[in-house]
């Protein structure tokens, strides 16, 4: 197997920009080597960048916190999903759900959002057609 990350610029993994770790992030939730990343960021304690989806950086509380989503994931738990990541696979999903015919309702019921989530990802406003039960 091969990781997400190679076919990517390495320095997007130790950016300090938001956005570049966010994409980074993204990238790795989806790798099949997710649990192998998340084990040599843990034998390497000085490891800053995104690792296995964690960005690791501080100190303290902080850094503990980093490290125990590193352990969980190296013991076969799978990468927590940014929020923003989370956001954007439900807006796809749900406009995917809409062009296969689904109602607004059947759509928030599937992606267990709420009716003005969905209506949000949707771009539509509460008096759109297709809203009825």
């Amino acid at each position: 197997m091969i990781a997400a990350c190679r076919e990517h610029d390495p320095e997007l993994w130790f950016s300090t920009d938001y956005a570049e770790q966010q994409q980074a992030r993204d990238i790795c939730v989806s790798c099949p080597m997710v649990q192998a990343c998340a084990q040599k960021a843990l034998e390497r304690p000085d490891t800053v960048g995104v690792w296995a989806s964690v960005p690791l950086s501080g100190y303290g509380s902080k850094r503990r916190s980093q490290v125990q989503r590193l352990y969980h994931i190296a013991k076969g738990g799978r990468p927590e999903i940014p929020p923003v990541t989370r956001m954007r696979l439900n807006a796809t999903a749900a406009r995917h759900l809409r062009d296969q015919g689904m109602r607004v309702s059947e759509i928030a019921e599937r992606l267990q959002i709420s009716l003005s989530t969905a209506t949000r990802y949707l771009g539509m406003n509460t008096s759109t057609e297709g809203l009825s039960a």
